[in-house]
């Protein structure tokens, strides 16, 4: 007769659990004496960069305020001080900030607590389970049938040698921020999936795979992206478009192809050198100028990035496998008695405005669905109705004859893109994934990165308007505006925000007192063949209202090659950071009518 080896691991954990081996909820930890010794720590499910840490003096397992110590580096490393060594660790992973080693490129959409006893030197998931559990790690080992060494300490850099280590780092990275209640179940189908790869000696394609719980509770096994550029060139083609209504409409969809380091577009005969660092793509752009795009998420066949994180715009773009960018139908089973969080770019010009609205429907097939956003709710009715020979969801608006009708064409498990009659969204099965994907992209734009809220060093009431005020010093060369072509140098500055867009002549100034919080600019140059070479220097001008002036210079030469037109050439000496165009960005603060203003260049 077989001996099922996982149940019985199961049975010994949920037994390990009532006996509580390890000792009682009533044990205290005793602080050490000042003159105990520093001690690091590492925080691992991979490694984990930005993970919070926090010294439990009062052994409540939350991290109080007054028990903050600092943030892991990008080893996921941490130092206390004697003093703080003798308590249990709690690591606070935070949503849209901590980072997995296990999957640089993207942005963890889960926060949830790790736990360690003082006598640990690692925090991972396996101290969390002995520590909530109360038994030991020895304990622990024997039910999981792991090395007892190999779960106390650093398993990812014994790995090379150790197939014990290999299971752990799975077990790990699959039960990390599962419920207690849910972990035993998890771990089951860890052990069952690490018995069929032995059976096939096949242990080191655990490596490349995850286990998730999916919203109905079941566990499903997930591929993980430690490598984006292999992931990228691994597929035929990516579909990549913009989510901002502006945008889409201007560009629509490319088709782009990566190989060998270089990206080529559907249509174009050239090629473009690509590289990644971390969870950014940097290409080669109009002008030598360096466009980078950084990813917040990423899955099999759906990538999210925000577009020119350099030059400030952010817009968020999404990457589909070309094959998986389909029209598909939807299932009315996905929504009845469900809730689900719509993703969208809510702006109607170029400056990206996220918005987040929470969908909750009824359990009829034809039912009521109500609809939350910032500005307030209201119920609509919503059906799955055939249009063109598929299944699409229909929104009803009250008292309006028109309806919104969204069209799936791509997903991934608790990810639907869907497509709408001018532009794209996405429909997400999961509350905080939804939030931290919806804060990533915001605390981009408001400059708030990395949920640390910018203090306002320096506020100014917002009285009366902005003058902005864009200027061209051409040198020797006279400077018409754009539509009149009749100088050796035309020149016309662009501005486009809400519901206004105009054009204007250089040093020809313009008020600004609107609702975007941060503005971009656009320039237009037509260099005659008459041009002589000079300086060729940008100035853009902010006036605020307490009449102080913000500035910004773009340093060009217009140099001659022999050509039949002068070329750009960047000045000598010039402000390295100087190397494209500004943004301004609005930052409120906390008295009423008061903001900051920095006028930038955003990396």
């Amino acid at each position: 007769m077989k001996i099922n080896k996982t149940l019985i691991t199961t049975s010994i954990l949920s037994a390990l659990t009532l006996t509580a081996c390890g000792g009682s909820s009533d044990s205290k930890t005793q602080p050490q004496e000042e003159t105990a010794q520093k001690k690091t720590i590492k925080v691992i499910d991979g490694y984990l960069a930005n993970a919070e840490i926090c010294i439990d003096k009062n052994q409540n397992e939350k991290c109080d305020d007054d028990e903050k110590v600092g943030f892991t580096n990008s080893e996921g490393t941490f130092e206390l001080s004697g003093a703080q060594s003798g308590y249990p660790i709690i690591a606070n992973i935070i949503a849209g900030k901590t980072v997995d080693s296990d999957n640089p490129s993207s942005r963890l959409l889960q926060s949830y607590a790790m736990l360690a006893s003082a006598d640990n030197d690692v925090v991972t998931p396996f101290t969390t389970l002995a520590f909530q559990k109360k038994i030991s790690l020895s304990e622990l080992a024997i039910a999981l049938d792991l090395d007892e060494t190999v779960i106390s300490g650093d398993y990812i850099e014994l790995k090379e040698t150790n197939d014990d280590a290999v299971k752990a780092h799975f077990i790990a990275r699959s039960v990390a921020g599962v419920e207690l209640t849910k972990a035993d179940q998890v771990i089951q189908k860890a052990q069952e999936t690490i018995h069929e790869h032995a059976n096939k000696n096949t242990l080191d394609n655990l490596n490349d795979i995850v286990l998730r719980l999916d919203p109905e509770g079941n566990v499903v096994q997930e591929n993980i992206i430690k490598d984006l550029q292999q992931h990228l060139e691994k597929k035929a083609a990516w579909s990549i478009a913009s989510f901002n209504e502006a945008y889409f409409s201007e560009e629509g969809i490319a088709k782009a192809t990566f190989k060998d380091g270089t990206i080529s577009f559907e249509g174009e005969d050239e090629k473009t050198d690509y590289s990644i660092e971390g969870s950014s793509i940097f290409i080669k752009g109009d002008g030598d100028v360096i466009e980078e795009d950084e990813f917040i998420y990423s899955s099999e066949n759906i990538l999210l990035t925000l577009a020119n994180v350099r030059q400030g715009i952010h817009d968020l773009h999404f990457w589909v496998t070309a094959d998986a960018y389909q029209r598909t139908d939807m299932q009315a089973t996905s929504f009845e008695g469900q809730t689900w969080y719509y993703l969208s770019d809510d702006s109607s010009s170029k400056n990206p405005k996220p918005m987040l609205g929470e969908l909750v429907f009824s359990d009829e097939k034809e039912g009521t669905v109500q609809i939350k956003d910032s500005e307030g709710g209201f119920e609509a009715n919503w059906a799955i109705v055939d249009t063109d020979g598929h299944q699409n969801l229909a929104i009803q608006f009250p008292e309006d004859d028109e309806s919104l009708s969204w069209r799936l064409m791509s997903s991934n498990r608790d990810v639907l893109l869907v497509a709408e009659e001018n532009g794209h969204g996405l429909l997400i099965n999961d509350k905080e994934k939804a939030e931290a994907l919806y804060q990533a992209w915001q605390a981009k734009i408001t400059g708030h990165e990395s949920g640390a809220e910018q203090k306002c060093h320096a506020p100014i009431a917002w009285d009366k308007p902005l003058e902005i005020t864009v200027r061209l010093d051409a040198g020797n060369n006279s400077v018409t505006p754009i539509d009149e072509m009749n100088g050796q140098v035309s020149f016309a500055y662009h501005v486009d925000y809400g519901d206004f867009e105009g054009t204007f002549s250089s040093g020809v100034a313009h008020q600004y007192q609107g609702s975007d919080r941060f503005l971009s600019f656009d320039t237009s140059t037509g260099i005659s063949q008459d041009a002589v070479p000079g300086t060729f220097d940008t100035h853009y001008e902010v006036k605020l209202p307490n009449g102080q002036t913000l500035t910004w210079i773009y340093e060009n030469n217009l140099i001659d090659r022999g050509g039949d037109y002068l070329e750009f050439e960047k000045k000598l000496g010039s402000d390295p950071d100087s190397d494209t165009y500004p943004t301004l960005f609005i930052q409120e603060c906390d008295t009423p009518n008061h903001y900051q203003f920095i006028l930038e260049q955003m990396r």
